[in-house]
């Protein structure tokens, strides 16, 4: 049985349920730092104010994608106050300023990039004429909710709001100074911020915490007292204790580590910085404290921290130094990635990089910056090491790419599968370590990352002045183009009013792209298509070397990563199977084969590894311009492809194809066989020759596996055989095999009889009407409480049209999972029920066949976010977050995220 109830995980604890006796104040996931603190110092604002805010407004000012971009995980964030620039909008499509925590210096910094204050300008720092702080907007906002939204408000009367907004361009609201003295001007307001007087007044109910339950008195009390008060933040020496480790000695090993004086230490920091800064490092020596990796001025003191647009620009200074900065903001669940790090993995890392024998330090030049290529950046380390390196920290690395500093993607996650598994090639197996160049004199040619570029020659000269004059402010030129659209669209003139064309006008004026911009990314596109179909070219060829000098003509389950060879994980390392489910908006790593078989399975060398990482993280500007996210996206789509086909590769040649147009369907097919070759099929059909650069003088490499009548047969006898290769290793840390107990197993038995069945495999529709994500929480009788996610694993005929997830949607692929513990980092729903409910539950689940029955089983069973039972329910949520639980490690949970629960 491939389902996770009866894989891994630890035995049950009972957790109590009583959720009205619960403070969050007393809940270490509220605490500042997200974890319990010694506080010495009695500071009102960390003591008080934050974790209030942490407990209710971080659920959904989180992170960069915060609404408004007002974050309130710390005081500088909340001061910072709100941008009306949504830096994920799609209407966006011109480069913004970075705007992370770490890019203003002062608040006149920020203010200069546009951000305005929400709290009232008193207190520890003033700005302009002292006002009364109940107008200020966050005053105000918590006061019309207190008035306004007590348990049980008509939830339906704030759909209007939303229907006009939605969370990649939320409404903003200003005061009538602010909209006054700024936003008044068309130009100044290309995202229809509003007076806070004008939206209240038009929709009572839309104070904060939004479409939730007010405050409860006390809390109330303290937040608004606080406001009154003119909002101060906390004192200096307070937050100074607060950012000192607790046990500096063992952070200070690992900065020796990462700051030696030689070329290869130096080489070997800069590496592990770039591969891990969007992690959160957690110590075994200084448990419940978290720590962000950083570049820095000065090696010992106050960490004097050095900000760029990216990892690899240059820094202004001689020589860089790597510090563990603590992390005293609240953490949102979103981009909670632990990298967890001991004594013993130290010595594994040093022992892996320092003591490589073919290492040499007199042949290691010092680092230079610049360059998105890390295979020229780090060319002096050997292949072998940075790809041991990134096989076994893959969860971190992989999570970087589906949630990291970003957050959310949710047409960037569309470019992969909703379920599928990540496997690794060994290094001696993998041509891009053994032959790290693949035969080619110029090493970009392995980069997928934008390279300099400037007009080389008088038609792109041309072509750059042509759109100079064509992008610009004026409406003349706008109505122009939408002429022009109309003729090749064929739409009508009377969709376009002249509130319209001046919009177009101002976003062209507003994108700031210049043409130099748009033939360069139309450069980079073509260079990357070629390079690309260049790069897998060399690639096959080099791995056909590889195999015949291994005595074979195939890929089998022996080339691939068991978990073993890395000292820290005794009884092997888990990274070497991870399973990816996406959820909508953003995606989560796990270890194992938890879900059942999945949509697709990659195999990762190590080139097709660096590959996507820096492109999806390293060289990813969440700022950039629409050009920039969709030559990232095409990327991915190359890459992932690569993975996909190599996994196909092990499977019997008659299968083959009926696998491919599995993963790929439609037009989509086609054109992906015009951009993509594909070595797992060619030459085994003519309608795999459409792509005019494949010169296909090479035969489908061979499988070593026959089993099975059908595709279907095939992958099973694949992944049967997987799970006995890779998964004994991984036994001790998967606790795959613990049972659970005599009273939870008989249920789990029922929820497996639901789980991945769909319309087409089974002709049930209950799939395709549930929302994403789910939890789950089943209370037994002696108070105890067991939590699952039910995820939805949605089915699409391919992923890579940008923009086209709908038009691919195939519901009838839907099918359900569930999950020990959590899966899924924006829950659209809370369900309740009691065990003596349990069969009544899922034979209603199991009945829905609609959205009207879907809503009808949400109306009896779920938490509606007006109910008041749900603050309740939500401070449980995370007490039971806190505590270690079957499918829940502590150490790796955040705050919850609200933003898509159930109105959305």
């Amino acid at each position: 049985m491939s389902f996770v109830l009866r894989s891994y995980f630890l035995a049950l604890v009972v957790v109590s349920t009583s959720w009205g006796a619960i403070n969050p104040l007393d809940i270490p996931l509220f605490g500042v730092g997200n974890r319990e603190v010694p506080r010495v110092q009695a500071d009102h604002y960390l003591n008080q104010v934050q974790p209030i805010l942490s407990a209710r407004c971080v659920a959904c000012h989180g992170c960069y994608e915060a609404p408004c971009s007002l974050n309130m995980e710390s005081y500088e964030g909340v001061r910072r106050g709100f941008h009306a620039t949504p830096l994920f909008a799609p209407k966006r499509f011109g480069i913004a300023k970075p705007t992370r925590p770490i890019d203003g210096k002062s608040l006149a910094q920020w203010r200069e990039q546009g951000f305005f204050p929400v709290l009232p300008s008193l207190g520890d720092v003033p700005e302009g004429e002292k006002e009364n702080p109940k107008d200020s907007i966050f005053y105000r906002l918590v006061d019309q909710s207190a008035r306004n939204n007590a348990p049980g408000f008509d939830i339906k009367a704030l759909k209007p709001l939303q229907e006009k907004a939605d969370s990649a361009t939320p409404q903003c609201l200003a005061t009538q100074d602010q909209f006054n003295g700024f936003f008044s001007r068309k130009e100044n307001n290309l995202f229809g911020v509003k007076t806070i007087d004008d939206v209240l007044t038009a929709h009572p109910l839309s104070g904060m915490p939004f479409a939730l339950p007010k405050l409860d008195e006390a809390k109330e009390k303290v937040i608004l007292g606080w406001a009154e008060a003119g909002a101060k933040g906390p004192a200096t020496a307070a937050m100074a204790e607060l950012e000192t480790p607790r046990n500096p000695s063992a952070i200070a090993a690992w900065e020796a580590f990462l700051n030696g004086n030689s070329a290869k230490e130096q080489q070997t920091g800069r590496y592990l910085y770039e591969h891990t800064f969007t992690a959160h490092a957690h110590f075994d020596e200084s448990p419940g404290e978290f720590y962000e990796l950083v570049r820095a001025k000065n090696l010992s003191g106050r960490i004097e921290q050095i900000v760029t647009e990216l990892p690899y620009d240059a820094p202004g200074v001689d020589r860089v130094y790597y510090r563990f900065k603590k992390i005293t903001r609240a953490i949102p669940q979103k981009n909670h990635l632990v990298w967890k790090l001991n004594d013993q993995r130290l010595a594994h890392l040093k022992n892996q990089f320092l003591n490589a024998p073919e290492w040499k330090d007199a042949k290691v030049p010092f680092p230079s910056y610049g360059s998105p290529n890390p295979f020229r950046n780090f060319a002096a380390i050997p292949a072998r090491v940075r790809s041991r390196f990134m096989m076994e920290n893959a969860k971190i690395i992989v999570a970087g790419m589906t949630q990291g500093a970003v957050c959310v993607g949710s047409t960037a996650t569309y470019a992969i599968a909703d379920h599928f598994w990540s496997w690794f090639l060994l290094p001696e197996n993998d041509p891009s370590v053994q032959f790290p160049s693949l035969g080619f004199d110029d090493i970009d040619m392995l980069a997928t990352a934008p390279l300099g570029w400037s007009p080389s020659n008088a038609l792109e000269r041309a072509a750059v002045a042509r759109i100079d004059r064509l992008v610009g402010p004026d409406i003349e030129v706008a109505k122009k183009i939408v002429k022009e659209a109309n003729k090749l669209f064929k739409w009508k003139d009377a969709q376009y009013t002249s509130a319209t064309l001046e919009d177009i006008a101002l976003r062209l004026k507003e994108s700031k792209l210049k043409g130099i911009d748009i033939v360069g990314a139309l450069h980079h596109y073509m260079r990357t298509s070629k390079a690309n179909y260049a790069y897998q070219e060399a690639f096959e060829k080099n791995l056909r070397k590889l195999l015949k000098k291994q005595g074979g003509d195939h890929l089998s389950l022996h080339h691939l990563w068991k978990g073993d060879g890395d000292s820290s994980y005794p009884d092997g390392n888990p990274n070497a199977w991870l399973n990816i489910t996406r959820h909508g908006r953003s995606a989560t790593v796990q270890f194992g084969e938890a879900g059942g078989v999945p949509q697709s399975i990659w195999v990762m060398s190590y080139s097709n590894f660096e590959r996507l990482y820096y492109n999806l993280v390293v060289s990813y500007k969440e700022w950039g311009s629409a050009l920039h996210k969709m030559a990232t996206w095409r990327h991915m789509s190359y890459v992932r492809l690569e993975g996909e086909d190599l996994a196909i590769s092990l499977l019997p040649l008659e299968h083959r194809e009926a696998v491919r147009a599995r993963f790929t369907k439609g037009l989509a097919m086609l054109k992906q066989v015009a951009h993509f070759p594909h070595w797992s099929t060619v030459g085994m059909n003519e309608s795999w020759h459409l792509n005019p650069l494949a010169g296909w003088d090479l035969p489908p490499r061979t499988s070593p596996y026959r089993a099975g009548k059908t595709a279907d047969d095939a992958i099973q006898y694949v992944v049967a055989a997987a799970k006995e290769m890779i998964r004994p290793l991984s036994a001790n840390e998967l606790q795959r095999d613990r049972t659970v107990g005599a009273e939870r197993a008989p249920f789990e038995t029922k929820l497996v009889r639901l789980a991945n069945r769909s319309e087409a495999n089974r002709g049930e529709l209950f799939a395709r009407n549930l929302p994403h994500t789910s939890y789950l929480s089943v209370q037994t009788e002696d108070g105890g409480t067991w939590l699952y996610s039910m995820n939805v694993d949605r089915g699409y005929k391919a992923h890579n049209i940008m923009l086209a997830e709908n038009m691919n949607r195939e519901p009838e692929q839907d099918e359900l999972t569930f999950y020990r513990g959590i899966v899924g980092n924006y829950p659209n729903t809370f369900f309740h029920i009691r065990l003596a409910d349990a069969d009544q539950f899922l034979t209603e689940l199991e009945a829905v066949k609609s959205d009207k029955d879907a809503e009808k089983l949400k109306l009896k069973w779920a938490i509606s976010r007006n109910s008041d039972k749900f603050w309740p329910y939500y401070d449980w949520l995370h007490q039971f977050k806190a505590t270690s639980s079957p499918g829940i490690d502590p150490l790796e949970q955040g705050i919850t995220d609200l933003s898509q629960y159930e109105l959305f």
